[in-house]
């Protein structure tokens, strides 16, 4: 049996004392929360003299009680530069949806799934729409393919060990079928499905390299078959690797991670 990740108990202690840190509590005493996380109060001690010393929480010298230092101001700021990069990519994203006129999704990394930050709907009647937000397996077609097959190899053999679910009758379900797809797909830089994650629709996917250089994102062109010639797909391949181009400068010059 594959073991899971191995965790620090130490650190998650950590990271749930500070998750404790809320808009409606935003002030704690030692004994106080201590008796929230159920802990000694031995161990809150340390955690919270820890984080006064880093800058990461303040001590009033009064009631002795701690709150949130400033590098978490930093932090947000971080984070709700990484947020918009909604309002960043979608011009990108929308100028390729009117160019061919089909749905247009962006998918980041989130774990061993692929999740929906942006779509773009094609304005034609006939269409496959997908829900920002949603996630699914990096097996199900194109748009997560492509994320996968730039992950560590251990990565991949993990996710690939896990039980695939069919969701149509082309899902590809064979282990090994999975590692010539994502071979092929490092080698001519982009992903195609057809009919694998919803019936009668191709999808075109070109992987994402976020500010540090490494694939975690994807950007796909997602139409009924019938609408997708060869024709169409070529020129689908050829204006969708400038728009990845573009979304990956973007991506760079505005720092910003997944």
């Amino acid at each position: 049996m594959r073991e899971g990740p191995k965790i620090l108990s130490s650190v998650q202690l950590s990271l749930q004392v500070m998750k404790c840190f809320t808009i409606e509590k935003p002030v704690w005493g030692i004994r106080e929360l201590a008796r929230e996380l159920n802990q000694s109060h031995t161990k809150i001690f340390r955690i919270l003299e820890t984080m006064k010393e880093e800058g990461f929480a303040v001590q009033n010298p009064e009631t002795k009680k701690y709150s949130l230092g400033t590098p978490y101001i930093e932090l947000g700021n971080l984070v709700n530069k990484q947020f918009n990069v909604e309002e960043e990519l979608r011009p990108c994203m929308i100028e390729l949806r009117d160019a061919l006129d089909e749905s247009i999704f962006f998918t980041v990394i989130n774990q061993r799934q692929g999740k929906t930050l942006i779509a773009v709907d094609s304005q034609q009647g006939v269409k496959f729409t997908a829900f920002e937000g949603s996630s699914e397996p990096l097996y199900a077609g194109a748009s997560y393919r492509a994320i996968l097959a730039y992950q560590r190899p251990e990565f991949i053999q993990e996710v690939l060990s896990e039980e695939m679910f069919p969701y149509t009758e082309k899902t590809i379900l064979d282990k090994e079928i999975h590692y010539e797809k994502l071979a092929e797909i490092r080698k001519q830089g982009y992903a195609i499905s057809y009919g694998e994650y919803t019936r009668d629709v191709c999808a075109i996917a070109f992987p994402i390299r976020d500010a540090s250089s490494e694939v975690r994102a994807s950007l796909t062109i997602s139409g009924p078959l019938y609408r997708i010639s060869e024709e169409k797909q070529q020129d689908a391949l050829n204006i969708g690797k400038v728009t990845q181009g573009k979304i990956e400068h973007i991506l760079k010059r505005s720092n910003i991670y997944f």
